[in-house]
């Protein structure tokens, strides 16, 4: 008979009490797949509710996850370290030798673990990146046949329950060498097996596996970032705003008054705030001419005011702007009719 934590990572739902699922052992691999999709169908549901967005970067040891991981905090986004690295430093700095044989080693990364969502949570980025997630310390237990720790299970399932984690999960195809280190401990062949078992752990819990392919860090970085959903901000005047290139994190950002260079496009709104390709009506991009213009002094319409001043310079983001934050029931002309929702790719270039 398997053990309740077996089966949690044999298949089973998780939710609130997942842990105590009753799924049976012969539960049949079509009845597996019905209950990751349903897993997946829910989790997807709550993503499209929650902000913060949580992406795991997973597979096994000497996979280059830390290296990508770096180039995505450089390119602007919100990371968190993986928790066993920062904790095996830790120990070591205080003369523990090989902190991974205590037998609360992996209780303590789900400790470390816990604590990096609690921070990403008070820190509201909208999208985070993690190196490793929840799952990985239980696939350590169950692959080294360690007895169940009710902490570990309880602390995974609140993690996979608040519905920060998005379902897709990125898989970082082996590199085909390993090297180990002081606080990579595990040699090729187990780095291989954890490899294989975080991967079907991930898959029996319903998420979706999007490998990604040995490469350059900054290949890797952008095949991850084409394969994420961008996230709608819509702020307290009815701006609403998607971040469509990220900015380096040291980027200048404009002042209120300031000068402010911009390339961008402009085009009505469907009904849905998409923009009607056949219906741009303005482009700085189409005739090379940079736009400058004063920020937050009403030199512009009040989107453009708001949008822009939440900037930096590199970025690139696209405005869906309300009537009242644009031309009004005025309109502009014969070019915006009145009651007009806009749309505005926008780039910042410059700022003095």
């Amino acid at each position: 008979m398997k053990t309740a934590l077996q089966l949690f990572l044999f298949g089973c739902v998780f939710s609130l009490t997942a842990l105590q699922c009753q799924i049976k052992t012969e539960t049949t691999t079509s009845q597996q797949a019905k209950v990751a999709a349903d897993v997946l169908q829910s989790r997807a549901n709550k993503n499209k509710k929650s902000s913060p967005v949580w992406y795991i970067l997973a597979g096994g040891p000497s996979t280059g996850k830390t290296s990508v991981l770096s180039e995505l905090e450089k390119r602007g986004y919100a990371v968190k370290q993986e928790a066993a690295t920062a904790f095996i430093l830790q120990e070591l700095a205080q003369g523990v030798a090989e902190p991974w044989l205590n037998p609360e080693f992996q209780l303590n990364i789900s400790l470390r673990h816990a604590e990096h969502e609690r921070e990403a949570l008070a820190e509201k980025k909208e999208i985070v990146f993690f190196d490793r997630g929840p799952v990985d310390s239980l696939s350590h237990v169950l692959i080294s046949h360690q007895p169940e720790n009710q902490t570990i299970i309880n602390l995974v399932d609140n993690g996979l329950s608040n519905g920060q984690y998005h379902s897709k999960v990125f898989f970082f195809e082996d590199l085909s060498f390993h090297v180990q280190t002081e606080v990579r401990y595990e040699g090729l062949a187990e780095a291989q097996r954890l490899t294989e078992k975080f991967r079907k752990d991930y898959e029996s819990l319903g998420f979706e596996i999007i490998v990604v392919p040995a490469g350059s860090i900054e290949a890797r970085a952008d095949f991850i970032l084409s394969h994420i959903a961008p996230v709608v901000v819509k702020t307290a005047s009815g701006l609403s705003y998607t971040v469509l290139k990220k900015p380096n994190a040291h980027a200048a950002a404009p002042k209120r008054g300031g000068l402010a260079q911009v390339h961008y496009t402009g085009w009505l709104a469907d009904a849905s705030g998409q923009p009607l390709l056949n219906k741009k009506f303005d482009s700085s991009v189409d005739r090379n001419q940079p736009f400058v213009f004063y920020v937050g002094v009403g030199m512009v319409i009040p989107g453009w005011d708001e949008g822009v001043l939440g900037m930096k310079v590199g970025e690139e983001r696209r405005f869906v702007i309300p009537p009242h934050l644009a031309y009004g029931a005025q309109g502009a002309g014969n070019v915006i009719p009145p009651n007009a929702t806009l749309v505005f790719d926008v780039t910042l270039l410059n700022v003095s």
